[in-house]
């Protein structure tokens, strides 16, 4: 071959080596920027993830901080401690007293495995993050909690049903509206949010009952009393009852109601000289004696004992030495704390 020929072919191998040098650098290098540009964007990425979760950390918790806050400045850090956060761990035991006795795995079994479902619902829509929609994602994540939580003391009280209501409007809307596989999926969160009351067997309160009665009383159908009859045979003599205290006291007095009768606390704008203002939050918090222990020193202006009111025997023989019976309203006593001369002369009388 001649000269020029070979040394012209040697060049142009020389060339293409040189250019594929070229190229497989000029690739690499821009395989490391494109990975060091993703690396940063997860990085961007995670902290934002973090500074948003921080965000809603605190949203969340310094609402609960300032109650703490409040009640200490108030002198009631310990009761608010107590009675807000200690208290519950009893009260999801106490629907099931039998139950108190046994190990720890045994009373808090079902708790357990109803949390891991909780958990194991939480992973699969972990898993399931890049098919489904955030919004699919989040109300599903909302329901499993609302459903741990309302059936956490396994009360069956409907009220409870009421936190989610709004993770079981957000699938009902998806259900209506979306064309998606999320469509078919979510019958199976809302299958479970209609399970759950009916195996706990929750309690139904009738509605439509109040808005007949509210438009009898409307029309004219019937009175005021009437009216009050229809909710409750107690409510007229509590009325009765509060108006009595709120007449014959004054703003600062304190007045204790022994019986179920908590509201007449709020309709005689009156405080008791404790802390609980229902009977059975005395009995199960409380006892009878540490309730006559601050009767006794506290001394409030009227005390009512209703009637099928919890048996206090100490209470009767309290009433009789420092009280005087001034009024009886439907089998309700009310006592009037007596002073230092009227007792002295009921002393002597008797």
């Amino acid at each position: 071959m001649h000269p020029r020929i070979c040394a012209t072919t040697t060049n142009r191998k020389r060339r293409s080596i040189a250019a594929k040098t070229i190229y497989k650098r000029l690739q690499k290098n821009r395989e490391v920027k494109v990975l060091t540009l993703n690396h940063l964007i997860g990085k961007l990425e995670f902290k934002k993830i973090i500074k948003n979760t921080a965000y809603i950390a605190v949203g969340f918790f310094a609402p609960i901080l300032l109650t703490f806050i409040w009640y200490f400045i108030r002198g009631a850090f310990q009761e608010y401690l107590i009675a807000a956060f200690l208290q519950n761990v009893g009260y999801l035991s106490s629907w099931r007293p039998a139950s108190v006795q046994q190990p720890f795995l045994a009373r808090n079994g079902p708790v357990l495995v109803r949390f891991a479902l909780v958990l194991l619902g939480v992973f699969l829509a972990f898993l399931a993050r890049k098919k489904l929609s955030k919004t699919f994602i989040l109300a599903t994540i909302w329901l499993l909690f609302a459903l741990f939580a309302i059936t956490l003391s396994e009360r069956p009280y409907p009220h409870y049903l009421i936190q989610a209501v709004p993770a079981i409007s957000i699938l009902f809307a998806i259900l209506l509206t979306s064309k998606k596989l999320e469509q078919t999926l979510v019958i199976l969160p809302l299958t479970l949010a209609f399970i759950a009351p009916v195996y706990y067997k929750f309690w139904y309160y009738p509605t439509a009952s109040y808005y007949t009665r509210f438009l009898e009383f409307a029309s004219g159908a019937i009175d005021k009393e009437q009216y009050f009859d229809k909710f409750d045979k107690n409510v007229n003599r509590n009325y009765q009852i509060s108006d009595f205290i709120e007449k014959s006291t004054r703003y600062n007095d304190k007045v204790f109601v022994w019986g179920d009768g908590p509201p007449i606390y709020a309709l005689s704008r009156r405080l008791p000289p404790g802390k609980y203002v229902a009977t059975y939050h005395i009995n199960d918090f409380s006892s009878k004696e540490e309730m006559l222990n601050i009767l006794s020193s506290e001394k409030p202006l009227m005390i009512v004992t209703l009637p099928g009111a919890p048996d206090f025997p100490e209470l009767r023989p309290f009433l009789q030495e420092n009280y005087i019976l001034i009024n009886s309203i439907e089998g309700a006593e009310i006592w009037r704390l007596m002073n230092a001369e009227l007792r002295l002369l009921l002393n002597k009388l008797f």
